[in-house]
């Protein structure tokens, strides 16, 4: 199941990065501060963890560091 751009994060599971899907699939790190900053204080609760098999159907775009 594909996540729909902006309204979930994703990780990996066994992997500590997390990610915010944007257009056309694409998955951006994003870090603590820019997902708090987009979701909000409770972003933690917003994480869906996936499978490396799902992973592998995501492309991997720039990384999200601030706003």
């Amino acid at each position: 199941v594909r996540i729909r751009p902006g309204t979930k994060l994703v990780q990996v599971k066994g992997v500590s990065k997390v990610y915010a899907v944007d257009k056309g699939g694409v998955l951006r790190a994003i870090s603590a501060t820019a997902a708090a900053d987009l979701y909000g204080a409770n972003w933690s609760r917003n994480v869906v963890v996936i499978s490396a098999a799902s992973f592998k159907t995501y492309r991997v775009g720039k990384a999200i560091t601030q706003l």
